[in-house]
This record gives C-alpha cells, structure tokens and sequence, in this order.
C-alpha cells in the first residue's frame, strides 16, 4: 500500500511538473506575441485560455502542487517562477511568495520581471496592505518591484514610494519608482521628478519625463529631432502641438528625420504633415514608419501583397543547405522549388497610391485640426483604436496614453494585460468617454484637458 501510494505521488508530481513546464512555454509565447507587430491582440485571448486550463490544474492540486511550484520557483526557469507565483496568489499562500522574493535574484531582470507580472495580475487584493508595508521597510532591493506592482495595480501607496524615491539615490531600479508615481498621479511629486530628468541613467530621465507628462507637465520644446525609439516619439506627440508637428515636418523634409519622428507625426495628426510624409515613402530607410505615419492620421485602407521570407535558423540547416548559406547567403527552399515564408498584407509605400487616395479625399481634412483614423481626434476615436482587433499594438499604447495625458483619462489601460481585463477596461473607458470624454471639441489640440 504504501509502495502504491509513493508510485501515486511521484505520478502526480510529474503531472503538475508537466503543467509547470506547458506554463512556461505558454509564458514565453505569449510575450513574443505581445511583442510581434501587426499582431492582433484579441487572438491573444485562446492561448491564456491554455494557461487558465494549467493554472487551474495545479490549483486542484493543492498542497502537492504547492510543494513542486515551492521547488520549481527556486530552480525553473523564468516562465516556470511566474507560474509559481501565480499559484502562491490563488492559493493565497503569502509564506510561500515571501520566501520566492527573499530568494529572488534581483541581478536577473527577466525574473525580477516576471514576479512582478505575476504579481500584477494574480495578486489578491487584500495582500495589498502588506506590499505598503514592505515599501514603508525600505528594503532597496525589493522596492523597484513593488512599486511597478503598486504602479500598475493602481494602489494607495504614493507617499510610501515618495519616500522611498527620497532615499533610494540612483540605485537600479529607480525608474520603476518613477513610473509608479506617474501612474499614480501622486501630487506634490514634481520637484522631485524634475530632479529625475537630469539623473546621469537614460531610463531614470524618460520615466521622469513620461511621469511628468501623466501629472500634466509638458518635456522642454523640441529641439533638433532625431529620437531613434517609439517611446521618444510617443513622449513627442504626447505634449505636441501644431508647432511641433510643423518642426518635425520640416526636418522631415530636410532629411534630417528619423523613422520615429514620422511615426510622432503619424500620431500627432496635422493634415500640415501628409505631404512630408508622403514625399518621405521615397527613402527605403523609411517608407514603412511614412506608410504607417499615413495610415494613423488618414485611416486609409491602401495594403499590397507582401511575401515575407522566413528567417535562416542556421541550426536547422544541413549538408548543402547550410554549405549554400555560408558560401552564397542562398536560403534554403521548398520541393517546389519557393523559398519559405509566407505572403502578407502590409500597408502600401507606392507614392503613386497615396497620391492618388489624398487627392480624392482632401476636401475631409481640415488644416486647423488633428486627425486619427481618417476622422478628428476625440476621446472616442481614441476609444475605437483600442477596441479595434487590427489595430497595431504601437497604435492602442499611443491612445490609451493619450487618453490619460491629453484628455485626462484616469482609467486604467496597459496593452499588456490579459485580453479579458482589456475588454473590461476598454467597457470601463467607454463610460468615460460618453461622460467626461464628450466634451471636448473633436480635432482640438488639448493637453492635460486643455486647450493647447
């Protein structure tokens, strides 16, 4: 009996490994997803449904299953940690997340911020208390991830992290604090995050000045642009008015414009900009950030068909495959004779289209206003980018943003969180927008609920 039931357990052991290990793979899939362009984000919606059907497995499982996430947190990998926390929140087993954290590796980003998602979205509410008090304890170490939680879960704990941004320096990790207190919109904070924007760490300075930007305070006037990263755009378009539009317009004319500063016009929305835009297709180097650019402000449908080649795993190759490689950079190809890959539709970067679509359509576009998706910017045309299945994953961060700093939006949005929670936010803006949201002039350009 007693050999039979250790042959049970070790059964039952290697069951719930196996969800531990599916969980991960599913982890790790579903972040490339999130990071994979054009991909819609409502298909997300199946592959957490996998994960539910594992979570909920070793949930039934019980202490057992609580004994190997125990161990598997401590010697998995990065998907099988966030797993494990995961379970500790729906079990509701604080012992257990408290040893996770002391025994975390806060050197491994990529764990540390898989705590923290966990933590994020599987956090009962009333362990809220008890990341407040840990703040209060000042334990450096921790701090930065509590305070993304605390951030992200929107929890009263702003005072706690301003002092904690007093006494935490120019430690690793401060730019989470930062941030944190911009979601928060904790007032009072904006000495503070000043000082930030002239920390010697690049990332401490942009969490400042996207901090800053959330409590209403425009970034200094544009210089000379240039910014090579969509969240340098995106902070750009985020305070930008028609003046700024007309700047980067400018350089975009002049050559001195980068694939990121189109996609700030793009989201800025001046009709004034189409035509720098358009002449801007004509450079290879930026004629798919121009099409996009086009795409955000006019909403027109104009996509060609694109065969996108697979990528050379050069693991995979044998014999002559992998000799034609190293010798011609000649890819591999099918029986048939076509090389691998698949043919998509992609947004068309013919001058001659856009051309064309503008000249038929210009009369509905009016030069004092901001447009986006073809029609004037609004709360509720924000609204529709984030509800829309196609829409780019750039596209929903840029709105929901501008939501929250243009407009004054104060509820909350990630695009990053799982599709069910999204449908609700976006129900939870919905009401906003038919509220709060309907009185502001479509096309007006407003910062912090205000005309600009």
């Amino acid at each position: 009996m007693t050999r039979m039931a250790t042959t049970l357990r070790a059964f039952h052991v290697g069951l719930y490994e196996e969800h531990l290990e599916d969980l991960s793979f599913l982890h790790e899939q579903r972040g490339a997803l999130l990071r994979k362009p054009g991909q819609p984000w409502q298909d997300l919606a199946a592959l957490e449904a996998r994960m539910e059907e594992h979570l909920d497995a070793l949930v039934v499982g019980d202490t057992l299953a609580l004994d190997v996430c125990r161990r598997r947190a401590a010697e998995g990998d990065v998907g099988e940690l966030h797993a494990a926390v995961c379970i500790c929140c729906r079990q509701k087993q604080s012992g257990l997340l408290a040893v996770v954290l002391r025994d975390l590796d806060m050197a491994d980003p990529q764990k540390a911020a898989a705590v923290a998602d966990a933590l994020i979205h599987e956090m009962p509410d009333d362990w809220a208390p008890f990341i407040g008090q840990a703040i209060e304890r000042r334990d450096a170490r921790l701090t930065p991830l509590l305070a993304s939680v605390t951030g992200r879960r929107r929890l009263p704990f702003g005072p706690q992290l301003v002092q904690a941004l007093r006494n935490h320096g120019h430690a690793a990790g401060l730019e989470r604090i930062v941030d944190a207190l911009g979601l928060l919109g904790e007032p009072g904070v904006q000495g503070l995050l000043q000082a930030c924007t002239r920390s010697e760490h690049p990332a401490v300075r942009d969490a400042a000045l996207d901090a800053l930007l959330r409590l209403g305070v425009a970034p200094p006037p544009l210089g000379e642009p240039g910014g090579d990263t969509f969240p340098q755009a995106l902070r750009t378009a985020l305070a930008g008015d028609r003046h700024t539009a007309r700047a980067l317009a400018a350089a975009a004319q002049a050559g001195r414009a980068t694939a990121s500063d189109l996609l700030a016009l793009g989201l800025l929305g001046d009709p004034g900009s189409l035509r720098a835009l358009h002449d801007s297709l004509a450079r290879p180097e930026l004629a798919e950030s121009a099409a996009l650019a086009l795409h955000w402000v006019s909403g027109a449908p104009l996509v060609q068909a694109v065969f996108v080649a697979e990528e050379v795993n050069e693991d995979a190759l044998i014999g002559n495959e992998l000799q034609a490689w190293h010798r011609y950079r000649e890819a591999p190809k099918r029986p048939d004779g076509r090389p691998y890959g698949e043919t998509v539709d992609k947004l068309s970067t013919e001058q001659a289209q856009w051309k064309q679509w503008f000249s038929e359509h210009a009369a509905r576009f009016d030069p004092a206003l901001r447009y986006r998706s073809g029609r004037p910017c609004s709360p509720a045309v924000l609204l529709a980018n984030l509800a829309d299945p196609q829409a780019d994953a750039r596209l929903r961060c840029a709105a929901a943003r501008e939501l929250a700093v243009r407009y004054g939006c104060d509820r909350p949005f990630e695009a990053d969180m799982r599709v069910a929670r999204q449908c609700q936010a976006i129900e939870a803006i919905g009401r906003w927008v038919a509220g709060p949201g309907a009185g502001f002039e479509p096309g007006q350009w407003v910062f912090a609920g205000r005309p600009q």
